[in-house]
């Protein structure tokens, strides 16, 4: 029986941390050997439960991301709010902000197809809040949730890949009033 918090847990937190640990570094080059050199566990350890190094990097971002939460309370307003600041804190992550910018850059095609891959459900949860939101008409109509998206997400990667600087407070502030008066009823 798997004990929650148990050994397993311990080398599968410390494998995912070595893992996002060496990305931050701007490591793309992974092996099991480094990870498990990083992590403290024995490189079969590393081999017997993730395989790949696709495996190794799916489950890093699973516990990656997993500090980001997409809450839908029912007020859009502050559903955004806290969303743009959730989002501007966690693009700033040293972890996240290496591996956007290797996918921006495409300096490495299979992590990049990796992330995409991981970050595809976490959008899709973002166009469900605009989406709820426009059911609630707190959004108007006319609205289109992937664009919704993109314009929260967009400015945040300019600021923190190309600008090199985590998102100031007036600067997340301005950015979710443009929202919220682009997309009033």
């Amino acid at each position: 029986m798997r004990r929650p918090g148990g050994r397993n847990e311990r080398v599968r937190q410390s494998v995912a941390h070595a893992v996002l640990e060496l990305l931050s570094t701007g490591d793309t080059g992974l092996t099991a050997a480094s990870i498990a050199a990083k992590a403290g566990v024995h490189r079969a350890t590393v081999y017997r439960r993730w395989p790949t190094v696709g495996d190794l990097l799916r489950e890093a971002l699973t516990v990656h991301t997993a500090a980001l939460h997409i809450r839908d309370t029912g007020q859009w307003e502050r559903d955004l709010r806290r969303l743009v600041d959730d989002l501007a804190r966690f693009f700033s992550d040293p972890a996240e902000l290496a591996m956007n910018t290797a996918m921006a850059g495409r300096s490495d095609e299979f992590l990049a197809e990796i992330l995409t891959e991981h970050w595809m459900p976490v959008i899709g949860e973002i166009a469900s809040l605009v989406r709820n939101a426009i059911e609630r008409n707190q959004v108007t109509a006319t609205a289109d949730p992937a664009t919704i998206v993109q314009l929260i997400i967009s400015p945040l990667l300019v600021q923190t890949i190309f600008l090199r600087e985590r998102p100031a407070k007036p600067f997340l502030r301005n950015l979710s009033d443009s929202i919220i008066r682009a997309t009033r009823p």
